[in-house]
């Protein structure tokens, strides 16, 4: 529901919040829309390519990971 939201140009928070509330997932409209971008930075994060030795790279070898599917914690949310 949430990753239909990040597709459309204009989204109607209060309309994606009633929703997650109607299936038991009580959040404001302000929640899911902070949620939303820091999902859309983390998945930037991981699609930009470092250049190898630099210290950004260094940086992101020492990003924090899941320690059940060992996934990028940032923007994430465990399927395992």
């Amino acid at each position: 529901m949430v990753d239909e939201c990040m597709r459309n140009q204009r989204v109607e928070w209060k309309a994606i919040s009633s929703r997650l509330v109607e299936n038991g997932f009580p959040r404001t409209a302000t929640e899911v829309r902070h949620r939303v971008s820091r999902r859309k930075s983390a998945e930037m994060r991981r699609r930009h390519v470092l250049p190898e030795g630099s210290v950004a790279a260094k940086k992101a070898k020492k990003q924090q990971k899941c320690s059940k599917c060992g996934e990028p914690r940032a923007g994430h949310t465990c399927r395992a």
